[in-house]
């Protein structure tokens, strides 16, 4: 390790802006990559792994949700339904611009 400070997954969590029973959820169905360091019922997180989550996180906006509000912006799809947690967000295109609008964290949106 080599003096390099590690994280736990609450600090790793709000670090890359989501919440961390979110962020166990997303390493735990195989969505995000597992930390490096792990001990009985902790998961420690290096700087590298918090990099990795971070390019993790970008790919899915990139490769999920900009071509999902592209899609909706354009109607070319006319519903999607978004489960956050344990709510469900249904988009059609005419709504889509109030969802969109104000960035706000899926975490947010869960609770």
């Amino acid at each position: 390790m080599s003096g390099s400070r590690l994280y736990g997954s609450g600090e790793a969590a709000a670090l890359i802006g989501v919440g961390r029973a979110r962020l166990i959820q997303l390493i735990e169905h195989g969505k995000l990559p597992e930390p490096t360091h792990r001990l009985p019922g902790r998961r420690l997180f290096t700087e590298q792994d918090l990099q990795h989550l971070k390019d993790a996180l970008q790919a899915l906006e990139a490769y999920v949700f900009a071509p999902v509000r592209t899609a909706l912006a354009a109607s070319r799809v006319s519903r999607v339904s978004l489960h956050v947690g344990r709510r469900a967000l249904d988009l059609t295109p005419s709504v889509c611009w109030a969802f969109w609008r104000r960035a706000r964290p899926l975490a947010e949106l869960a609770q």
